[in-house]
């Protein structure tokens, strides 16, 4: 094997880097081919010329395990293949191959499809954006907005979550999924934008995030932090794990993470973006429009600013409504922005429409809401809120803890 390269501590991974050693490509083939997908005996991808050693803390099963997850890194097209595998015992006490574990969504052609549809429909958000953070927050809070946490999974009923949940399909296509989907999808829609995009693990905390490179610079990007506490009440997108320090990271708690295929990960030292931006510290998704961001900023418990302005620094103050932004005592709302127009309801539970252009605010309807408790009792009363998110032109106003449509409003 003299000639397949692992990473040293410190390394950063380059772009493009190509790893067309003999192990990597025919890795590469294989995954590309789905082979072992049919589970029967004999596919595997072959690697019996190889000798690899199949003892369980070989210096062999690592370097097939780094160079595996390499591949993976470096083909996020391949979100059909999950990161694991089993081993093929050969003669000898090495290993014949490897069968993949794939998804079980792989087998099945007209999902992959709608998974590279859902792909494009991400990516045109962003089509008209060529700076590399207003794409990356874009993708972000579009991501956020549009997606759950996994019900079961976070009330640990992991055996009743649908079988992929943890994959590029559950988060783009299905807009249901856990850490790993969330990681997994924004690596695929940051590659195809050509910004060096990361997973990044961490075995005590079972959590998966990213870690994202600017200008050189590593930094820490954690969607499932921006949508949690569970249960989701979507329309809301915190930022507080969104470009940040290891340091930054290690004070809200997180702890030994590792990149699968390198000795170390790379050092996230700056902390460029932890201040002084349209984002920092908002707990709601932004809005670009005309090249200016808008953003809400809690000033209160009764009360939101609305801000528009570029990226850096907070922006110029254009309005204010009176949103709900305390987690426990009042009626929580999401927002929706759609059409120049931004969307939330009430303490009076009124489904307001506020206009950019002019600043003013119509009441569309009422959404007949009064906090009720979980049907499984996983979540109190004092957790509910009205969720909203858009179904195509629908707007969709939810309970958070009861998982039902409230009210349905057509814009």
């Amino acid at each position: 094997l003299a000639g397949v390269w692992i990473p040293a501590a410190g390394d950063a991974p380059q772009a493009g880097a190509s790893w067309e050693e003999p192990l990597y490509s025919v890795l590469e083939e294989g995954l590309k081919s789905f082979i072992g997908l049919s589970g029967e005996t004999g596919d595997y991808i072959d690697l019996s010329g190889f000798g690899l050693s199949s003892e369980k803390d070989s210096e062999d099963r690592l370097l097939l395990f780094r160079t595996y997850k390499k591949v993976l890194q470096d083909h996020p097209e391949y979100f059909y293949a999950t990161s694991g595998y089993w081993g093929i015992l050969g003669n000898s006490g090495r290993l014949a191959g490897i069968r993949p574990e794939y998804y079980a969504f792989a087998s099945e052609p007209e999902k992959i499809q709608q998974c590279n549809a859902a792909i494009e429909e991400v990516l045109a958000q962003v089509e008209d954006i060529s700076d590399p953070v207003e794409q990356m927050l874009v993708l972000h809070d579009y991501l956020i907005s549009r997606s759950v946490y996994n019900w079961e999974v976070a009330v640990q009923k992991d055996s009743a979550a649908p079988e992929d949940v943890r994959s590029v399909y559950a988060a783009l296509v299905q807009r249901d999924t856990v850490c790993r989907g969330f990681a997994c999808a924004y690596q695929v829609l940051l590659s195809r934008l050509g910004i060096e995009c990361l997973l990044v693990e961490s075995e005590p905390m079972n959590h998966v995030w990213n870690m994202v490179r600017l200008d050189g610079a590593w930094y820490h990007v954690d969607l499932t932090r921006s949508i949690e506490p569970n249960p989701t009440l979507r329309g809301r997108c915190r930022h507080e794990a969104f470009l940040v320090s290891d340091e930054t990271l290690r004070g809200l708690g997180y702890r030994d993470w590792e990149v699968a295929w390198m000795e170390q990960p790379p050092a996230c030292t700056s902390r460029k973006y932890e201040s002084g931006w349209a984002f920092c510290g908002v707990m709601f998704p932004l809005y670009c429009q005309g090249g200016s961001f808008y953003s809400l900023r809690r000033e209160s418990d009764a009360q939101c600013g609305v801000y528009r302005g570029g990226l850096s620094g907070t922006g110029e103050r254009v309005g204010v409504i009176p949103l709900f932004t305390n987690d426990t005592g009042y009626t929580n709302s999401g927002v929706v922005w759609h059409g120049d127009s931004l969307y939330y309801v009430q303490r009076d539970g009124r489904l307001m429409e506020y206009r950019l252009a002019d600043g003013s605010s119509t009441a569309l309807g009422t959404v007949p809401f009064s906090p009720g408790r979980a049907q499984d009792g996983s979540y109190e009363a004092d957790r509910d809120a009205v969720s909203l998110y858009l179904e195509g032109d629908t707007l969709i106003a939810a309970s958070r803890t009861r998982r039902e449509v409230l009210a349905e409003f057509p814009l």
